[in-house]
C-alpha cells in the first residue's frame, strides 16, 4: 500500500467530508454495494475508488470482501479541525511508509521570495492525487504568475527534519513564531497525556483518592524544576517520590536534554524518570511511552557531559559552559531489550 498510486483523485472536499462525517454516523461499516449506490445519488462514481483507496490507507477503514469497515475511530477528522487532521494523517502514513522523501525528494524543494516553495509539474506522478488533495486544503497555494506553489508553513514545519529543505531559506518572524507554539502546544499536550497515563495506573490499582490528587503538573508553577511532573513510585508511596520529565516527539526521534533537567536527575537519582512520547501514538488504546530511571546514570553511564565544553576567554572575562544536549533515539536499541 502507498499513498501514491494511479487514482486520478482521492476525492474533492464535499465527497470526504461524506465520508468523514456523515457516512459511519450512524453506522460502523458498510456494504460495498450500499455505498456505491449512495455515492452515486450524491456524486458521480469518478473519485470513489481512489477516496476508498485513501481512507484505507490512512487506516481509517479496512476492506472485507463485501463490505467497508471503520476502524481506529479516534484518529479520524474533526470538523472544526478537519484540514489539520487529515494533513497530520498524511505525513504520519508518509514517514511511516517511508515515501516522505520520495514526495519531497531532494531538489524538489526550492527558495523563493522567503518562502519555501515547489513545482507541481515536478512531483512524482504516482502522486498527482495527493498533491491535488494537499492543494485543495491550502497547504500548497499557487504563486500568481509563477510556476511555483508556496507551502503553507502548516506543512512546512511538519515535515520531518532530514527533509531535505535549501539552506538559503530564512523564516519570517511570525513562521518562526508559529513553529515555536507549535513545539509549545505539542510539549504541553504530552505533559497532560502522561499525568493521565500516571492517573490512570493508580486508578486501577485503586490507591486513595488523596493521594491520587497529588499525582499534577508542576512545570507552569515552577519552571526551573528541572521536571514536569510529580507522582507515585508505586501504591505503596505515601507521599511523592516520582519525578519525571516528559520530552516527545512527532516526527524526528530525538529531543533536548538540559543541564537543569540533566542536575535533577542526579539529585533524585532512581526516583527520576524520563518519560518519551511518541505524539503519533497518544491516540492508540495500548500505547506505552518509554520511561528511562536514573536518566544520568541510565544514558550518560555515569559520564560528566556538562563538563565536556567549557572555553575560558584568554582575558579570563568569559565562561562558556555547555548548557543542552541533543538525545538520538534508536528505536533498535529498545527492541533488543
Amino acid at each position: 500500500m502507498s499513498l501514491g498510486s494511479e487514482y486520478p483523485s482521492y476525492g474533492n472536499l464535499k465527497e470526504l467530508d461524506y465520508c468523514f462525517f456523515e457516512l459511519f454516523k450512524q453506522r460502523n461499516d458498510i456494504s460495498i454495494k450500499e455505498l456505491e449506490n449512495r455515492f452515486f445519488r450524491k456524486f458521480t462514481m469518478a473519485n470513489l475508488k481512489g477516496t476508498i483507496h485513501f481512507l484505507e490507507e490512512l487506516g481509517l477503514i479496512k476492506i472485507s470482501s463485501e463490505k467497508i469497515i471503520q476502524i481506529n475511530k479516534k484518529r479520524w477528522p474533526k470538523k472544526n479541525a478537519r484540514n489539520l487532521d487529515i494533513l497530520d494523517l498524511v505525513i504520519k502514513k508518509l514517514i511511516k511508509n517511508k515515501e516522505i522523501d520520495v514526495f519531497f525528494y531532494e531538489g524538489l524543494l526550492k527558495y523563493d521570495s522567503d518562502n519555501v516553495v515547489l513545482k507541481f509539474s515536478s512531483i512524482p506522478l504516482k502522486y498527482t492525487a495527493l498533491r491535488d488533495l494537499l492543494a485543495s486544503l491550502n497547504f500548497l497555494k499557487k504563486k500568481i504568475d509563477s510556476p511555483f506553489h508556496t507551502l503553507d508553513i502548516e506543512l512546512l514545519k511538519r515535515l520531518p527534519s532530514y527533509t531535505k529543505i535549501p539552506s538559503k531559506t530564512k523564516l519570517s518572524q511570525a513562521a518562526l513564531d508559529a513553529i515555536l507554539k507549535a513545539q509549545k502546544i505539542s510539549g504541553e499536550k504530552a505533559e497532560l497525556w502522561v499525568l493521565e497515563f500516571e492517573k490512570n495506573k493508580f486508578k486501577k490499582k485503586k490507591i486513595k483518592k488523596s493521594l491520587l490528587e497529588k499525582i499534577s503538573k508542576i512545570s507552569d508553577e515552577n519552571s526551573n524544576a528541572g521536571y514536569d511532573l510529580e507522582s507515585f513510585m508505586d501504591e505503596s508511596s505515601l507521599e511523592i517520590d516520582k519525578y519525571i520529565e516528559v520530552k516527545s516527539f512527532t516526527n524526528s526521534e530525538r529531543f533536548f536534554w538540559s543541564q537543569n533537567e540533566l542536575t535533577s536527575s542526579r539529585r533524585y537519582k532512581e526516583n527520576y524518570f524520563l518519560y518519551i512520547v511518541d505524539m503519533n501514538k497518544i491516540n492508540d488504546d495500548d500505547y506505552v511511552p518509554i520511561e528511562i530511571q536514573n536518566p544520568a546514570k541510565t544514558i550518560l553511564e555515569g559520564k560528566e557531559i556538562e563538563f565536556d565544553f567549557i572555553y575560558e576567554s584568554s582575558d579570563g572575562k568569559f565562561t562558556v559552559k555547555a548548557d543542552g544536549w541533543k538525545i538520538d533515539i534508536n528505536k533498535e536499541g529498545f527492541d533488543k531489550n
